[in-house]
């Protein structure tokens, strides 16, 4: 993240996305691999992601097959 607060201060928007989005990504996959004991490609995780917002803010939509207490 070092390097993304660097070239944010050089006002170089493009490592800051490639960083801040790969970190993003890291994320998801530990939080999935969690869960579901293993890991994904990045359109399962998006949905993941969605699915744990829902459930965490009570939606009424889809939610994880994991009891709210194992959401990111």
């Amino acid at each position: 993240m070092r390097s993304a607060l660097k070239s944010f201060a050089e006002d170089d928007a493009v490592p800051v996305l490639k960083i801040a989005l790969t970190e993003i990504e890291g994320f998801l996959s530990d939080a999935y691999r969690n869960v579901h004991g293993k890991g994904a490609r990045i359109k399962k995780l998006l949905e993941f992601a969605v699915a744990s917002a829902e459930a965490k803010a009570g939606h009424p939509g889809r939610s994880c097959s994991r009891p709210p207490s194992l959401i990111i």
